[in-house]
């Protein structure tokens, strides 16, 4: 998979350059993180493809790691007797985006204050799912909302959830997407997720529904959208900056600006984002120095309109 690398730095180009297209597609990839156990049939701790559900079985017990396949097509499964992923997060910080550690770890293997997980650099998204069976359990999931997505439900709709968002051919909240397992039924406990910015499922009826997907508090879709943004631009700066070969003057930095605001458009016109702006300006020693600010709308409460449109029926 293409690396991304060569549009984090400044170098001289000339106008005969070549600057390779921006790869977003690690933004899509996900990464399930299993603890060997006695079904799985590799021996070396490392990261693995998965291109079929029968596949996992190779790996874990664990069935319901394969609902991350519900919706895309493939994934990497991580094999770590430990919690300790620094060395082989940074080692593939350019293939994946998104970690899911499987209910073959529990709260124990965490630690306190979740010092056993090591990431190191690693700035993707970090999620865990459990069924919470009291304040502990929820307390525990808080501290992962914090740095990640904390699923409180069942590990199949936490799997199936982010195979939605992952497999999907744009960026979607996921809200009052259908789901597998039940979850809550009492609005006081879906009041209190909302407002501890814990993922959880709905329950109407027999049918149960995503109601609230989020990541680090925000929209699930925030953080995977402002670093495809933050490439795209990167990438339409170096072609710009390539082509034209432009003098370091306040002329050329509004037409950077325009440049780099065109990225926009497309993710507002499909209501992605509610708004973005990037302003250039130069700086004391006459470099280029951007400034962006972007707009992504957090979910509601959908289902506290839900409730009330059923009583009032």
């Amino acid at each position: 998979m293409a690396s991304n690398v060569i549009l984090d730095y400044a170098f001289n180009v000339s106008a005969s350059s070549v600057i390779p297209q921006a790869d977003t597609s690690f933004l899509k990839a996900v990464a399930v993180v299993l603890k060997p156990d006695e079904a799985c049939t590799v021996s070396t701790e490392g990261i693995y493809t998965i291109t079929a559900k029968s596949q996992f079985a190779d790996y874990t017990q664990n069935a319901n790691v394969e609902k991350i396949l519900d919706v895309k097509s493939w994934c990497y499964v991580i094999l770590s007797d430990t919690l300790d992923l620094e060395d082989i997060l940074e080692a593939n910080k350019t293939n994946l985006f998104t970690v899911l550690i499987s209910s073959d770890f529990t709260k124990a293997d965490f630690g306190t204050n979740n010092a056993n997980l090591k990431l190191g650099t690693f700035d993707g998204v970090i999620g865990y799912s459990l069924q919470s069976a009291g304040q502990s359990d929820l307390d525990f999931l808080e501290a992962i909302a914090q740095i990640g997505v904390g699923f409180d439900g069942t590990e199949k709709n936490f799997y199936h959830a982010f195979s939605s968002l992952l497999g999907g051919a744009s960026w979607k909240n996921q809200q009052y997407i259908e789901m597998l397992d039940a979850g809550y039924d009492e609005l006081g406990s879906a009041e209190y997720d909302f407002e501890k910015r814990l993922s959880f499922v709905i329950n109407q009826g027999a049918k149960y529904y995503l109601g609230f997907f989020a990541n680090e508090g925000r929209a699930i879709i925030a953080k995977y959208i402002i670093k495809e943004l933050t490439i795209l631009q990167q990438s339409k700066a170096l072609s710009w900056i390539a082509s034209v070969q432009p003098t370091l003057n306040i002329v050329n930095a509004k037409l950077l600006e325009t440049k780099l605001n065109e990225v926009y458009a497309p993710y507002i016109r499909q209501g992605i984002i509610d708004g973005g702006q990037t302003i250039v300006s130069l700086d004391d020693n006459q470099n280029f120095v951007c400034n962006a600010n972007i707009t992504i709308t957090d979910p509601r409460a959908l289902w506290r309109v839900f409730a009330n449109l059923t009583v009032n029926q």
